[in-house]
């Protein structure tokens, strides 16, 4: 039986720079290298052309009837055009980046193409060429830079006969499921035989993934169950004082949270609290309407050093009648001033704090910390609250996300919290008319930046790539606004400058010394700009709904009229078609889901738990769900057999310890 702690070096075949490679992966161990299991699968089972569908992926067999067409598009990169015969029909062939294939194809060779079938263009793109015999049926990608799929199965092929590990998921669930046991399992993973092989994996690793998941979210629950803290005594009158001085009547939706946040702060749990809602609708003034009868200490984080800056200003407005000291941390605080920031705080002096999220490495004791905001909470995975839970022990936290739950993963990704869903439109918010135009119509566009510019408005013209030879980049779209607008003044912002050089280019699109500011997503998050009425969105295609909602939200934030162009090659597309049609953030996160699963709406961070497909896979999560309360239940009476999922409960569990 092999040493799973040996170091993979010890592999036949591995010299010192592939180990390099290996190691940059994260791949140290035999059991690191067995447990990295392929991102994806390529099936090749030859298929009926007239059997796909529009954009399926599949394996056809052709024959070559056209000379082979060479298209440099870099300049080490060449693109290949062919036509070839399948089932008699002619389809055209697109190769990227296969440019050798002009030394190996010729005229009437029979081949097999992997690829995607664009049914009604007729066209296949090919992502693997086969001039002999398939090397298997199924063959797995495992992504990893510099090493390729091939040299992965033939290290893990010398040592996965002597592998022998112990099961995570107890023997019930697997004879319950009929799901592969773990030795079953890694083989299959990396050995498949047939197409049949891949379901049976995928539906133990989604299974497994989903079980020690929802493991998790019951050891969280449990811990902010237990997590228990002194109930806050909330003067309500003050709170319907502040709520009478705001230049408008707060909407159903901000008192109902408002009233969720006082009852909550009443009881002797631990608040845990999301509130959602859209760009606009007031998310900001609810967690400032908490503080306004606080009589503890407040922290609000913001995920960038210009949304804390814009919060700092929002905030010290809203609440200048009520003797609050209220500061701003940030990383271009001078050191003199930060020192004396953290000291005010030690001593009670200061009583709301506005800051990124680096306040959480200057180990700050409050004086008396009573309450924690999380300023766009989805850059946070389970884990992560889970460490500001055991940061900030007994204190209440308010979570705030401008990207909406739909309520089926509302049940599911944030079952450890309570949710307040803020549905309605502020009164004094206009509507952002929306249009999908064509990249044939810029003119349009133009015509519309000039006028807004006329009347010293302002726009931002966002692109997906800093710098790309095949799309609407920033260098050239910066040059298509000044050889079409006269006398504009462009600024260009993205993510690869430093927090700095981002913070003076928006201060001076803020202060007007720039009509446009050409951008990447980096404006995506709560930037308020209130000259800003229009946002026009270059290859609109290559973004999810949830960033093009996001986006749309920088403008309309007074009241002019304001617009958005989603601009594409693809003017027929219907999520951008929906998207236009609407400016209801919940719709449209249901319609995202639906289209296309949670990856984006939930985002990396959350756990692993973005392979969730809603419509199949929700009766493999109910059933993990109620084997994940089972287990935890085992686990508190003693009785859990599972080695593996009790070292999982306890490394969330075994924080709690360290509150009390």
């Amino acid at each position: 039986m092999v040493d799973l702690d040996l170091d993979v070096k010890f592999i036949k075949g591995i010299g010192s720079k592939t180990l390099g490679y290996l190691n940059d992966a994260s791949i140290f161990t035999i059991k690191d290298l067995i447990y990295s299991l392929p991102k994806r699968y390529n099936v090749y089972e030859i298929k009926d052309i007239n059997s796909f569908l529009d954009s399926d992926v599949g394996t056809i067999k052709a024959r070559v009837c056209s000379n082979i067409i060479v298209r440099k598009i870099r300049k080490s990169i060449d693109n290949v055009i062919f036509y070839a015969s399948v089932n008699n029909i002619k389809v055209k062939i697109i190769a990227f980046g296969m440019g050798y294939l002009r030394y190996t194809l010729k005229m009437g060779d029979d081949i097999l193409i992997y690829g995607s079938y664009k049914k009604l263009k007729k066209e296949f793109v090919a992502r693997e060429i086969f001039t002999k015999e398939l090397p298997s049926l199924v063959s797995p990608v495992y992504g990893i830079k510099n090493v390729s799929d091939n040299m992965i199965s033939k290290y893990i092929s010398t040592i996965i006969n002597d592998v022998v590990l112990s099961d995570d998921i107890p023997s019930s669930f697997l004879n319950k499921y009929r799901l592969l046991d773990i030795n079953q399992y890694l083989y299959k993973a990396h050995f498949p035989a047939s197409s049949a092989d891949v379901i049976e994996v995928t539906r133990r690793k989604k299974y497994e993934m989903y079980l020690k998941y929802l493991l998790q979210l019951e050891s969280l629950r449990y811990f902010v169950s237990s997590n228990k803290k002194i109930p806050k005594i909330i003067d309500k009158s003050v709170i319907l004082d502040f709520a009478s001085k705001l230049p408008y009547e707060l909407t159903g939706s901000q008192k109902k949270a408002i009233n969720d946040i006082v009852l909550d702060s009443k009881k002797d749990i631990v608040m845990n609290r999301l509130i959602q809602g859209d760009v606009g609708s007031g998310k900001t003034v609810v967690a400032t309407a908490a503080n306004s009868s606080l009589k503890y200490q407040s922290v609000l984080m913001a995920p960038t050093e210009i949304l804390a800056q814009q919060h700092f200003n929002n905030i010290t407005h809203l609440l200048k009648d009520y003797s609050l000291n209220i500061q701003l941390l940030s990383s271009s605080t001078p050191i003199s001033k930060r020192d004396e920031i953290i000291n005010k705080l030690e001593m009670g002096i200061i009583d709301v704090l506005i800051s990124t999220h680096s306040v959480l490495y200057h180990k700050i004791r409050y004086k008396n910390l009573g309450l924690l905001i999380v300023d766009e909470q989805h850059r946070f995975g389970v884990n992560a609250r889970q460490d500001l839970l055991n940061q900030f022990p007994h204190t209440d936290a308010i979570y705030l996300s401008a990207t909406p739950i739909p309520r089926t993963l509302g049940l599911t990704k944030f079952a450890d919290m309570d949710i307040s869903s803020m549905t309605d439109r502020p009164l004094n918010r206009k509507r952002v008319n929306t249009y999908v135009s064509s990249m044939l119509d810029l003119d349009l566009v133009f015509n519309d930046i000039k006028e807004r510019i006329k009347r010293t408005e302002q726009v931002f013209c966002v692109c997906s790539k800093i710098d790309d030879d095949e799309s609407f980049d920033l260098k050239y779209v910066k040059s298509l606004l000044e050889d079409n607008i006269e006398n504009i003044r462009v600024g260009v912002m993205h993510g690869a400058l430093n927090s700095e050089q981002k913070k003076t280019i928006m201060l001076d699109f803020l202060n007007k010394k720039y009509d446009a500011l050409v951008c990447t997503t980096v404006i995506e998050v709560g930037i308020d700009i209130k000259a800003a009425t229009g946002i026009y969105i270059f290859d609109a295609q290559k973004f999810g709904m949830s960033t093009l909602h996001q986006l749309r939200g920088r403008v309309g934030r007074n009241d002019l009229d304001s617009v958005c162009y989603l601009i594409t090659n693809k003017p027929q597309l219907e999520r951008l078609n929906f998207l236009a049609s609407t400016d209801d953030c919940f719709l449209i996160a249901e319609f995202d889901l639906n289209e296309r699963g949670p990856g984006e709406i939930l985002g990396e961070a959350q756990s692993g738990f973005s392979a969730l497909d809603i419509k199949a896979d929700f009766n493999i999560y109910r059933c993990a769900k109620e084997d994940a309360a089972m287990c935890f239940s085992l686990y508190l009476d003693g009785k859990l057999e599972s080695v593996g999922l009790i070292k999982l409960i306890e490394k969330m569990v075994s924080k709690k310890a360290k509150l009390n």
